[in-house]
């Protein structure tokens, strides 16, 4: 299946260049898109909550991509460390 802002010939030769891959370029394309997409996301929670800190940040991340029930566990943990005396 093809994307649907994607050419037919465009989708041919695309897939053409993932079947000739190795497995070890097939990995590298998977981890760049997912970090591209883990960029894009944060970048819009930058945009949408432009007074939240890193930490708020990183808790509506957390939610967004992995669902409430662990974000609101990561929101303890966080709370939590904040809370314990340093070493």
């Amino acid at each position: 299946m093809r994307s649907a802002d994607t050419n037919a010939a465009a989708a041919e030769v695309q897939l053409a260049l993932l079947r000739q891959a190795t497995g070890t370029q097939r990995v590298a394309l998977a981890l760049a898109l997912t970090r591209t997409t883990r960029q894009l996301a944060w970048r819009a929670l930058e945009r949408t909550n432009p007074t939240a800190s890193r930490e708020e940040l990183a808790v509506l991340f957390v939610t967004h991509c992995y669902g409430v029930e662990l974000g609101e566990e990561f929101h303890r943990d966080l709370e939590r460390r904040r809370l314990e005396p340093a070493d």
